[in-house]
C-alpha cells in the first residue's frame, strides 16, 4: 500500500493541477488558438495546450492569445515546471526514508532477533558495557527514522512481509529487550537509566508519531517477557514479584506498540520468533511454534 499511495498522490497532484488551469484557459474563448487556423481552441485542444505547457513539451500546435494569456501560460509552464521538480524529489525523499527503515529494522536484527537474544548477547564478561556503543548509534537512527514518518506520513504504510526487516517488531524486540535490562535483572546487573534512557525516549517518540497513521493502542497490554530464558542461560535475574511491579508503568507504551505491531500486519507473539533462511535463503521460521514467515 506504501508505493500504491505514494505513486497516487503524485498522480492526483498532476490530475488537479492539470484540471484547474484547464479551467483557467477556458475562461475566455479566445484564451488559446490554434496555430495554423486561427481559430478558437476546442476543450480537448484546452486540455491538450495545457498539458504540453505543464510538461514543458514546447510542441506549439496551440498558442495562447496575444497579452494577459502569454503571461498566465509562463506562469502555467513554471508551475509545471515546479510540479516536476517537487514530484521527483518527494519521490527519492519517500524511497530514500523507506530505505533507512529496513536498515533500522536489519541493525537491530544484528543485535538479537528476540529481546532475549538481544540481552544475551550483550551480556559479555559478565556486564552490558559493549551493548553502550550499539544503543548510540541505534539511538540516532530511531530519532532520524521518527522524523522522516513526521516528514513523509505514508512511511506509515510501507510494510515488510519479512520478519527479520519489519521494523515494527524489531522496535518491539528492541523494547522488550530494554526492559529487561533495566528491570530483570539482579540489582547492580543493570546498565542503569542513563544508558537506557535516550533509546527508551527516542522509541517513545517515534510512537508519537503514529496518530498520524491512525494508530491507537491496544486495549489491555501485552503479557511483560519472562525471566526464565535470561535464568537458563546463566544470567543474574531480579526477583519476579518486584519486576512485576517494576514493569507496571511500561503499560501504556507497550499498548502502543502492540497496536503498532498489529497495524503492520504481524502479532505480538511474532517478536519471541526467529527468521532463519534455509541453504536456498528462502525464509522459514526456527521457532517453538513453528509458525512460518509471513505477516501475522
Amino acid at each position: 500500500m506504501g508505493p500504491a499511495i505514494l505513486l497516487a498522490s503524485l498522480l492526483l497532484w498532476v490530475v488537479l493541477l492539470w484540471a484547474g488551469w484547464t479551467l483557467l484557459f477556458s475562461a475566455s474563448p479566445d484564451a488559446v488558438r490554434a496555430l495554423q487556423t486561427d481559430a478558437p481552441a476546442s476543450p480537448s485542444g484546452r486540455v491538450y495546450f495545457v498539458g504540453y505547457t505543464l510538461f514543458t513539451l514546447g510542441i506549439g500546435n496551440y498558442v495562447p492569445a496575444p497579452g494577459g494569456w502569454e503571461i498566465v501560460t509562463a506562469v502555467a509552464s513554471l508551475n509545471g515546471l515546479f510540479l516536476i521538480t517537487l514530484s521527483i524529489t518527494y519521490l527519492v525523499a519517500v524511497l530514500s526514508a523507506a530505505t533507512r527503515k529496513h536498515q533500522l529494522a536489519t541493525v537491530i536484527a544484528t543485535l538479537g532477533c528476540t529481546p532475549h537474544d538481544i540481552v544475551c548477547r550483550a551480556w559479555t564478561d559478565d556486564d552490558l558495557a559493549s551493548f553502550r556503543a550499539h544503543l548510540v548509534q541505534l539511538v540516532s537512527m530511531i530519532e532520524r527514522h521518527a522524523r522522516n514518518h513526521l516528514a513523509y506520513p505514508v512511511l506509515h504504510y510501507f510494510h515488510s512481509p519479512q520478519r527479520r526487516v519489519a521494523v515494527s517488531l524489531r522496535l518491539a524486540a528492541l523494547d522488550d529487550a530494554l526492559l529487561l535490562m533495566e528491570h530483570g535483572l539482579a540489582s547492580g546487573e543493570s546498565p542503569g537509566k542513563a544508558t537506557l534512557a535516550p533509546a527508551r525516549e527516542a522509541i517513545e517518540d517515534l510512537l508519537s508519531t503514529l496518530h498520524g497513521a491512525f494508530i491507537r493502542p491496544s486495549e489491555t497490554a501485552p503479557p511483560v517477557p519472562s525471566l526464565q530464558p535470561l535464568a537458563e542461560a546463566g544470567l543474574p535475574i531480579a526477583e519476579e514479584a518486584a519486576y512485576r511491579r517494576a514493569t507496571d508503568g511500561a503499560a501504556p507504551r507497550r499498548r502502543l506498540m502492540e497496536a503498532y505491531v498489529e497495524d503492520d500486519g504481524w502479532e505480538w507473539a511474532d517478536i519471541d520468533r526467529v527468521a532463519a533462511p534455509t541453504p536456498q535463503g528462502v525464509p522459514v521460521s526456527a521457532s517453538i511454534s513453528g509458525s512460518k514467515d509471513g505477516p501475522g
